[in-house]
């Protein structure tokens, strides 16, 4: 994957509120905003990490391994949202 594919990639997978185990360290972190940053890692042989911004060592990706979601987000509806689904059950 290029460095591009691998940020689309995290986006998709950790979305805000993600819970994840870093596989560098198996520590438990959330993502807590968006965005992710490529890196290179002192390690000798370890190739990209992929980690929150503002962060340190919160990887997501690590030696070409993804991180383990332990939860995802509960996704929210709006009101808008909430809205259009009413409706649309009226005119059933």
């Amino acid at each position: 994957m290029t460095e591009e594919e691998l940020i689309t990639e995290a986006k998709r997978r950790y979305p805000i509120g993600t819970v994840f185990k870093s596989p560098e360290n198996d520590e438990t972190y959330t993502v807590t905003k968006e965005g992710f940053y490529i890196g290179e890692t002192p390690i000798k042989g370890e190739n990209k990490v992929l980690a929150q911004l503002e962060t340190h060592g919160e990887y997501v990706y690590f030696n070409n391994t993804w991180a383990k979601i332990i939860s995802l987000p509960t996704p929210k509806i709006t009101q808008k949202q909430k809205q259009t689904i009413l409706n649309l059950i009226k005119e059933i």
